[in-house]
């Protein structure tokens, strides 16, 4: 009997038409096309041209796809990718091909939507966007990108008119080798939502270890990340997250829920070991709920660097453990801001400058502190929880907490200079230590009736004068009610040390100057002191000021009053 032998039937690419689903049943990446056998790049190919396509893969198939004819290319006007999740399907570069990139669009107008995939090894040694290449809208949900490489966008490299979205993905170990965005860099006008993902362990040679997430000027839509974690990525500047949002129309960048933690600068200047972000007049920042905890900047800002003149609300939020040059917790650059921090704590930060806690270095920034507490900071300059300086907008701070803070120089609480209204109201300063002048508080603002009302100063020592609290320049005060107890001072001014120049009242008996001493017995003024020769004019209503110590004696008050 003759057999003959029929070839395997090859159906024409161009004789297809694709359903509106496509079902990928072979992980092989074959360079010619057989009938009953589909895989992910034929189906890609399968749909160009059919408009709005998704592709699955079949629920029997697990394992990898190792790509031997180069990234997959999306040219279509809507395409998504639907994986099962759980690590099953993992696709990466054929290991003895040359180095390539995963997925790539474009076109410009292409949308791709990928979920439940894990991509590794993606790579590219001259350009952008190891595993994913975009210039087109992009979506993530479900997945783990890892291990892969590029200048810029070591994961994910997305430059799009649209919008970028990230769901409930893992960014793991990938680098930047050039510039910018370890794990993602995403400029996108039509907003950028990242959801319930961790970005881990990325690396940049420059900027953005973590991501760099950008709105242009032409930008219409918000940042927004919730429920996310940021954590252990390391670069040389700008933050291990870097948020630039600058568009000409009012947009918001939001932070909900989120941690930022573990993240390493090495960069001086403006290194950032967590968060930098940067916003125009018109834009606004919400941190909301989120944690900044043990970030390294070799530079300034350790959890949180501010870049104005947007505004920028803060409530609920934790600042824990950071380090930097200045501004360990947060860091404020820029005037023309507005600051509000609410029902928030920043503690245990350590600043090799100014601003264990809080630095705030720049004119015109209106700076509002309600419920929130500083404590255990340390700087090794001024302003161990606060450093407030050259400030010409205001300050106010109510129902708030200064505890246990420590600088080497003056303000172990807080510092605070400049031209601004100053408002200080039920809040506590308490065991606190500075090597120099104001132990609790130094307040050294020229503007005209800086007012502290129910203000407990207590325990806080100071090497210099002010155990308490320090008061100088040429502003005006009012204490109008509060205490002043137990303060410790090295030089003069046990619980209060009033500069020459300064005038104000202090509404005595409705503030209680109690307890206070002055360490040598030559030292005078262990309550209250008017320095000699003062040119400014200090009202004690009543003498109401006892029990306080110096010159080997009770010695509550010295130096002129009215």
């Amino acid at each position: 009997m003759n057999l003959k032998l029929i070839p395997a039937q090859v159906e024409p690419l161009e004789s297809r038409i694709a359903p509106a689903t496509l079902v990928v049943n072979v992980l092989t990446d074959p360079t010619s096309f057989t009938l009953h056998q589909l895989s992910l790049r034929e189906a890609i190919q399968d749909a160009i041209g059919h408009g709005s396509t998704t592709i699955v893969f079949s629920p029997t198939l697990h394992g990898t796809l190792e790509l031997s004819g180069g990234a997959l290319s999306v040219t279509n006007e809507n395409l998504t990718i639907v994986g099962p999740g759980g690590g099953k399907i993992v696709i990466e570069p054929f290991v003895f091909s040359a180095p390539a990139q995963i997925f790539t669009v474009n076109d410009g107008t292409s949308k791709l939507s990928i979920s439940g995939l894990t991509l590794v090894n993606g790579s590219t040694s001259t350009g952008n966007g190891g595993a994913i290449y975009s210039n087109g809208p992009l979506a993530i949900n479900n997945c783990i990108i890892s291990g892969s490489s590029a200048e810029n966008g070591g994961a994910i490299y997305d430059k799009t008119s649209g919008a970028f979205v990230m769901t409930n993905s893992l960014v793991l170990s990938n680098n930047a080798t050039n510039n910018y965005g370890g794990g993602l860099d995403v400029t996108a006008a039509g907003g950028i939502q990242i959801t319930g993902s961790k970005i881990i362990g990325n690396t940049s040679k420059a900027a953005e270890g973590g991501a760099y997430l950008d709105i242009p000027t032409n930008g219409t839509g918000n940042i927004v990340i919730t429920n996310s974690i940021i954590s252990g990525n390391t670069e040389l500047s700008a933050g291990a997250l870097g948020i630039n949002n600058e568009g000409n129309l009012p947009t918001k960048t939001v932070i909900t829920n989120t941690v930022v933690s573990e993240n390493t600068s090495s960069g001086s200047g403006a290194g950032v070991g967590g968060a930098f972000v940067s916003s125009s007049a018109a834009d606004s920042l919400v941190v909301s709920g989120s944690s900044f905890l043990n970030n390294s900047s070799g530079g300034t800002g350790g959890g949180l660097y501010l870049s104005g003149p947007g505004s920028v609300t803060i409530t609920g939020s934790h600042f824990s453990g950071n380090t930097s040059t200045s501004g360990a917790g947060i860091y404020v650059n820029k005037g023309a801001m507005s600051v509000s921090i609410q029902g928030s704590s920043i503690l245990n930060n350590v600043s090799s400058g100014n601003g264990g806690g809080i630095f705030v270095g720049t004119s015109g920034v209106n700076l509002t502190l309600t419920g929130t507490m500083i404590g255990g900071n340390h700087a090794a300059s001024s302003g161990g929880g606060l450093y407030l300086g050259s400030n010409s907008g205001t300050t106010k701070i109510t129902g708030s907490s200064f505890s246990g803070n420590r600088t080497v120089e003056n303000g172990g609480g807080a510092y605070i200079e400049g031209s601004g209204k100053v408002s200080i109201s039920g809040t506590t300063f308490a065991s606190n230590f500075a090597g120099g002048l104001g132990g609790g508080l130094q307040l050294k603002s020229s503007g005209a009736h800086n007012v502290l009302s129910g203000v407990k100063i207590a325990n806080n020592t100071a090497l210099g004068n002010g155990g308490g609290l320090y008061i100088g320049s040429t502003g005006n005060f009012i204490i109008s009610s509060g205490s002043v107890v137990g303060n410790f001072s090295g030089d003069d001014g046990g619980g209060i040390y009033i500069g020459t120049s300064a005038s104000g009242v202090i509404q005595t008996p409705a503030v209680v100057i109690t307890g206070n001493q002055c360490e040598q017995f030559y030292k005078i003024g262990a309550g209250v002191e008017h320095a000699s020769g003062s040119t400014g004019t200090v009202e004690m209503n009543t003498k109401y000021v006892t029990g306080n110590l110096g010159n080997g004696k009770v010695d509550n008050y010295y130096g002129s009053f009215t």
